[in-house]
């Protein structure tokens, strides 16, 4: 515990030197107690529920920031009222007193800091599952078990998974939380039945371990596949939990039914609620990249909006992919003591944009094309006068009316569009497709040449 107080005493220095003297001492100088630390969340003991809700609100990010920053793991605060401590401790010394068992093979696996509700970015691709994650941590096991959520590689649903341990933990410190990956599942599995052949007691705490557990967390299910024994095992385990009425959630990257395992098993997942996360859209990713650089840099504002919407426009297979090259992004500036500006993310980004990107690059640029041959017959224009730096009206015109379809009806990115016409600049595309998004909404002219280029379009061709 000794290690845990110093921790807090460092952080509750760093909140003192950022809060002015009034908020800190009313707000965290009370609080001179750790009542446990459990699932690696230091539980610190405060005044009353109020205060609680004012910590939630307020401060806890900041404090898991600052607790980051020090530990350089995995840690995070949680909050119990002194009240609530004073009853369990007596609700424990009732107790008979079991002696501690230490695992020999198997360790407990954390829960990450970060993998929380608020650090969770919602969008049309997550938000029903994000709903239900919430409804389950607020009523586990009550009206949704087993939860089954279900998707591509690096969209969140570990986070989302995580956030409802995390959650549950925090209104009741004394959930006992067993996470695993399948494949963890599968080696313990493996290792306590090699052992037990000379000794029981490792498969009895194999048992013993997993039985355990009032919220069984479980990623990545699919890895089950052709693995018979560690099937039944599984089975069995997810009977005696779901009979006893714990919470169990699923991760996988696909719905339960095509999973290749036993039927029995895939029914059972079907007997709660499955949920899935899609790709997240542009105005999602941009979401997500602002919500994670104010934990990479203190001035957020620092970073222009052409560098978020460069970042998502590159990278838009999933949340992992999008993080990573915001990280590198930062770290690049920072190394190289240089601006976070448009131009220092294209040299930090270039050589980790996909190849796969640029061979889908390659069609859409003929794509393009094709289009803008037939908005340049529109107007009765040589379709090379699109990209040209001629700034006569009839081609400026057309010029912005090419980027507002391209955007809106094909879903082009910005810099794919700038490269098509000529070369231009993420600024001026940009530019020249908020003057018609304003435009069409009052000028009748101009919507109506939309509206007959877009007719054109679906008539011609076909993408």
């Amino acid at each position: 515990m000794n290690k845990e107080l110093e921790l807090w005493e460092q952080v509750k220095e760093m909140l003192k030197a950022s809060n002015d003297e009034a908020t800190f001492n009313q707000t965290f100088a009370p609080i001179t107690e750790i009542y446990k630390v459990q699932n690696n969340v230091i539980y610190l003991i405060v005044n009353n529920s109020l205060d609680i809700f004012r910590l939630k609100r307020f401060y806890l990010v900041k404090m898991n920031e600052l607790l980051s920053q020090i530990a350089g793991e995995s840690m995070s605060f949680g909050f119990i009222s002194k009240a609530e401590a004073e009853e369990q401790l007596k609700s424990q010394q009732k107790e008979t007193v079991i002696p501690t068992v230490v695992p020999t093979i198997i360790k407990k696996r954390n829960l990450r800091a970060e993998y929380t509700f608020s650090n969770f970015i919602t969008g049309e691709a997550n938000r029903e599952a994000f709903t239900f994650s919430v409804k389950v941590a607020e009523s586990p096991h009550v009206t949704i078990n087993p939860f089954y959520i279900f998707g591509d590689v690096g969209l969140g649903k570990t986070h989302l998974m995580t956030a409802i341990g995390h959650y549950i933990l925090e209104n009741n410190p004394n959930t006992n939380i067993v996470y695993t990956t399948a494949q963890q599942f599968v080696e313990d599995f493996y290792k306590a039945k090699n052992k037990n052949q000379k000794n029981t007691a490792f498969a009895d705490e194999f048992d013993n371990y997993y039985r355990s557990a009032d919220l069984f967390l479980v990623d990545d299910i699919q890895y089950l596949a052709d693995r018979q024994g560690s099937q039944d095992e599984f089975f069995k385990l997810f009977e005696y939990l779901f009979e006893n009425n714990k919470q169990i959630i699923v991760t996988s990257d696909r719905p339960a039914n095509e999973l290749n395992i036993m039927a029995r098993l895939k029914s059972r997942f079907s007997w709660g609620m499955q949920t899935d996360i899609k790709k997240p859209n542009q105005l999602l990713r941009e979401a997500i990249l602002r919500g994670k650089l104010k934990f990479l840099i203190s001035d957020t504002d620092e970073v222009p909006a052409n560098v978020i919407t460069y970042i998502a426009e590159n990278f838009d297979e999933n949340v992992r992919d999008l993080e990573g090259a915001l990280r590198r992004f930062i770290s690049y500036c920072v190394s190289f003591n240089i601006d976070f500006n448009y131009d220092n993310a294209v040299l930090a980004l270039d050589a980790i944009i996909s190849t796969s990107k640029s061979s889908s690059n390659n069609n859409t640029k003929l794509h393009i094309e094709k289009i803008k041959e037939i908005i340049a017959a529109y107007f009765n224009i040589n379709v090379k006068d699109l990209a040209s730096p001629s700034r006569k009206q009839e081609f400026v015109y057309a010029r912005q009316l090419t980027v507002y379809i391209l955007k809106t009806k094909y879903n082009q990115t910005l810099t794919a569009i700038g490269s098509a016409l000529g070369g231009r600049d993420h600024a001026t595309i940009s530019h020249a497709f908020e003057k018609i998004q304003e435009a069409i909404k009052t000028d009748s002219n101009i919507k109506e040449d939309v509206d007959n280029l877009i007719s054109n379009l679906d008539k011609q061709y076909k993408i």
